[in-house]
């Protein structure tokens, strides 16, 4: 049920087919995010209505949205190069991230630290296939680890 129609705003209509002849649905949605490099990856956060987009600066932007606003979270500028690959983990708790420096980055996704990095992880600079393979490498060693410790 849209946010219009909770508020009385929207007439109900019992289905699609009894609409009149061009009634159109408005939908609020929330404001779009502006950047000022080109954004070459997005992640969604699995539970949370949260967004981590990955700059050819090499910059990762964390925001949580609405439809009344949207919030910056973290502003992280962790890779020397432009960002090509972000993940989140199942649970959200982790945002991996994935650079054409050829280097890896588990980053907790609350606080925005970068807790864990790997240089020289992936052969070819332009590789977003395998640097998406490598996150799921990272995130398969990171869970091993911490079994260990």
């Amino acid at each position: 049920v849209s946010t219009r129609r909770r508020l009385g705003l929207e007439p109900s209509f019992p289905s699609p087919l009894h609409r009149p002849a061009g009634y159109r649905v408005t939908m609020a949605v929330p404001e779009p995010l502006v950047f000022s490099d080109e954004v070459l990856d997005l992640a969604f956060h699995p539970s949370e209505p949260v967004v981590a987009s990955g700059l050819i600066s090499g910059k990762i932007f964390i925001h949580r949205y609405s439809i009344e606003e949207n919030i910056e979270h973290g502003n992280l500028h962790n890779h020397e190069s432009s960002c090509r690959a972000l993940s989140f983990s199942d649970d959200g708790t982790y945002l991996f991230s994935a650079s054409s420096d050829k280097s890896l980055q588990c980053i907790d996704a609350a606080t925005g630290t970068c807790f864990y990095r790997q240089t020289r992880a992936h052969e070819y600079q332009e590789s977003i296939h395998t640097s998406s393979l490598s996150l799921t490498a990272l995130a398969c060693s990171i869970a091993i680890l911490s079994m260990l410790l």
